[in-house]
């Protein structure tokens, strides 16, 4: 890890380094399918209300997303099907706790991309800042 221009060095596993691989691992949710997999939406999950939205991408254009307010209940989830849970929670949303009727909304874009979650059960909601079509590459630590 490097804070700033400062040098490389090795992260400890429960500093910055692992704040952001646990990041990594949630903007790798791309689209719905991956947020609400098959055993979630058979059974624990109601969709409460939907609205389409416009918002304007950092090149100028405007994106039409839509806006999935959904109740998940996670409790039964986590008592059904205890390794999908945990496999769902570790890469979806981060928490140990459950809800009979959790109020999480989430949006997606025309290209079935994820572009935010709120889960306010556990207060806890990612978006992407920078909404982009252009695919976003990191940058080499080798390299400068």
């Amino acid at each position: 890890v490097r804070y700033g221009a400062g040098s490389w060095a090795l992260d400890d596993g429960n500093g910055l380094g692992a704040r952001v691989r646990n990041t990594i691992t949630f903007l790798a949710v791309r689209d719905a399918d991956h947020l609400l997999p098959v055993r979630l939406r058979d059974g624990f999950l109601e969709l409460s209300g939907a609205e389409r939205d416009t918002i304007e991408a950092i090149d100028d254009s405007d994106r039409t997303i839509t806006r999935y307010d959904l109740v998940i209940d996670t409790k039964g989830f986590a008592d059904g099907y205890p390794v999908q849970y945990r496999a769902w929670r570790d890469a979806v949303l981060p928490s140990d706790e459950t809800s009979s009727a959790g109020a999480v909304t989430i949006w997606i874009d025309d290209h079935e991309v994820v572009v935010g979650v709120d889960d306010s059960v556990t207060g806890w909601a990612w978006d992407r800042v920078r909404y982009s079509t252009t695919e976003f590459v990191p940058p080499d630590p080798t390299v400068g």
